[in-house]
């Protein structure tokens, strides 16, 4: 998993981000370039990385959150911004908390 491989995730994120003329991503690459990372096509990284979101963003939650099953209104509302943050759409996240049965108190 490239969360637990700096060079990894800086050559992710440098694939996403050449496309960008932020100057935010512009550092990103640069940092990657500096490093000799293979930078990928963007295209390329999408087609790699949509058979995996599943297992990524469950990786993602995981590491933030704690495994409670049943959690309140707010702290739903909360984990649900924090996965929003990172670039999760909420119909991945809806089918995370399906996934690892993540339900609402009532």
């Amino acid at each position: 998993s490239f969360l637990s491989n700096p060079d990894k995730l800086l050559e992710v994120a440098a694939s996403v981000e050449r496309v960008s003329e932020h100057p935010l991503a512009e550092a990103i690459v640069n940092k990657a370039v500096e490093k000799n990372l293979r930078l990928s096509d963007p295209d390329e990284f999408v087609v790699e990385m949509s058979g995996s979101w599943p297992d990524l963003i469950e990786q993602v939650y995981h590491k933030k959150f704690k495994s409670s099953k049943s959690i309140t209104r707010n702290e739903w509302s909360k984990r649900t911004r924090f996965l929003q943050q990172r670039g999760f759409t909420f119909e991945m996240i809806r089918s995370l908390y399906k996934r690892i049965n993540i339900s609402l108190d009532r």
